[in-house]
């Protein structure tokens, strides 16, 4: 039996345009440049973290100035009412 049928994983996984447009790219990888140690080019999970993190920060400064400015400008109006009620 096939090991994928073991864990249980649908075929359908292996069938969208997203999965067969990474599997033509490791494909074309091998076929450039032969056989590449996947752990030599993939990131430690705590740089992908800290990335994040900083990316994170640097959007949430940008819309942070964003509405100080419209505050500053008088670009805001408030209310009391319940908007979902």
């Amino acid at each position: 039996m096939n090991r994928h049928m073991k864990a249980g994983l649908p075929w359908q996984k292996g069938c969208g345009h997203g999965f067969q447009a990474l599997a033509q790219e490791l494909i074309n990888v091998g076929s450039t440049y032969g056989s590449v140690s996947a752990q030599s080019i993939l990131p430690h999970h705590s740089n992908v973290s800290k990335a994040c993190l900083e990316k994170a920060d640097e959007r949430r400064e940008v819309l942070a100035q964003t509405f100080k400015d419209a505050l500053k400008n008088g670009d805001v109006g408030m209310s009391t009412d319940n908007v979902d009620g």
